[in-house]
């Protein structure tokens, strides 16, 4: 009740909120009646709903959804987001099966009692699978309500998350207990759900499905184009992934230093996290004096130090061209950002300390000598250019792709439960 007054008490700042953010990123001003429950009627369909805040979730949602559409190619998949930037991979992912009415996209709606159940009288879902660490009571709790089996995939919970949400113990509590079943990734997100109120019996661990990622067949193809008439043959390639405010610049200083010690063939690709930062990291990079291209001019980057990826979409191709990798998120005390991706292509990885949101995966990135976390931003310059160093006669690549392939099966684990059909 209380949850319930102070959801319909905050609405107005939500609102102002998402006013404020459209004025950077005008996308956020599209489909709003959606957010308030107004969404196509498909409840005739009783869809498999999957609830993928935005671009990082729903990269981890995307094998399971396909994994779900092969072991039930008749299903109808309803996929939510709340970002303009998570909406538009789900339509650059299931393009095709949106067109063919397989697939449905559209916004969460506010987690308030009224556009909650307005949300669910139209769709009907037969299922709801939350990802990561969603956890909206009315949405939870209501969906439950209506009959629907509800489930939270890849369940995170890291110390810092836990200790915010303890506050609310008693709210929070009682949406785990709606879960017919919660899957985490690691022995310790299930401790921390256990203790915030997760029922024991329902909580098991399946192992993070980002380990799962398959790689597009078409990639190969986009690599070789991208190579020949964007960036240049033989080029040894940093990505400086999913940036925050603040890190371009300490990418930028450490590469300063990399380039007076090394050869000229040297790039650095700058992926920042959030679309309506594009202009101000090209503003960081001019102010750096190194000279750079920007991936939305479709400028040749041939003899170019910087290219800047304003750009969304495109992160495994940047992956696939690199030799060493830095994930963002990682120096400005946002817990980082996915490393898998990168391993995934062979591509070692280099952090700043802030890994919380990926402790388990970092302690085993580091054991298998896939990657380096750094103490603080001064060691970043010299770790890159050790790994683009050792990275042949050490087999870093090949000890990426086998610390990638030996945690597998975390979608197996978790369809052989949801599905039963």
């Amino acid at each position: 009740m209380i949850y319930n007054l102070f959801s319909y008490i905050l609405l107005p700042f939500v609102v102002l909120k998402l006013y404020y953010r459209s004025i950077k990123a005008k996308d956020y001003r599209k489909r709003i009646q959606e957010r308030f429950g107004f969404v196509p009627c498909i409840c005739e369909k009783e869809p498999i709903w999957i609830h993928a805040v935005s671009v990082g979730e729903f990269i981890a949602a995307a094998p399971l959804i396909k994994e779900i559409q092969k072991r039930s190619p008749d299903k109808t998949i309803l996929i939510t987001t709340t970002t303009p930037t998570g909406s538009q991979r789900v339509i650059d992912t299931f393009g095709d099966s949106i067109s063919n009415g397989l697939v449905f996209h559209c916004y969460a709606p506010y987690d308030t009692p009224g556009f909650v159940k307005r949300f669910l009288k139209r769709t009907k879902p037969s299922t709801l699978i939350i990802m990561e660490t969603e956890i909206w009571p009315n949405i939870i709790s209501l969906t439950k309500k209506s009959g629907s089996r509800v489930f939270l995939a890849n369940a995170r919970l890291s110390e810092k998350s836990l200790s915010g949400y303890s506050r609310f113990q008693r709210i929070v509590g009682s949406a785990l207990n709606c879960f017919d079943m919660i899957f985490t990734r690691s022995q310790t997100d299930l401790n921390n759900f256990i203790q915030l109120g997760a029922p024991q019996e329902r909580t098991v661990i399946a192992g993070n499905i980002k380990y799962d990622l398959s790689i597009p067949e078409s990639i190969n193809a986009k690599k070789a184009e991208f190579l020949k008439n964007i960036i240049g043959i033989d080029r040894k390639i940093i990505v400086a992934a999913s940036t925050h405010d603040g890190e371009e610049k300490i990418v930028l200083d450490s590469y300063r230093q990399i380039l007076k010690n090394s050869e000229d063939n040297l790039l650095l690709i700058i992926v920042p996290r959030h679309p309506e930062r594009f202009n101000s990291v090209t503003e960081e990079i001019k102010q750096s004096g190194l000279s750079f291209a920007r991936r939305s001019t479709n400028e040749k980057c041939h003899h170019k130090q910087v290219f800047l990826a304003d750009s969304m979409g495109e992160m495994l191709l940047f992956f696939s061209v690199a030799k060493v990798a830095f994930i963002g998120g990682s120096f400005s005390n946002t817990g980082g950002h996915n490393p898998l991706e990168a391993l995934a292509f062979g591509v070692p990885v280099i952090s700043g300390p802030d890994t919380f949101n990926f402790t388990d995966e970092y302690n085993g990135i580091t054991t298998e000598q896939c990657g380096i976390v750094v103490d603080n931003k001064d060691m970043l310059g010299q770790q890159i250019e050790k790994i683009i160093n050792a990275a042949k006669s050490d087999n870093l690549s090949e000890k990426c792709l086998q610390f990638i392939e030996k945690n597998r099966g975390a979608i197996r684990k978790i369809c052989d439960e949801i599905i039963t059909e």
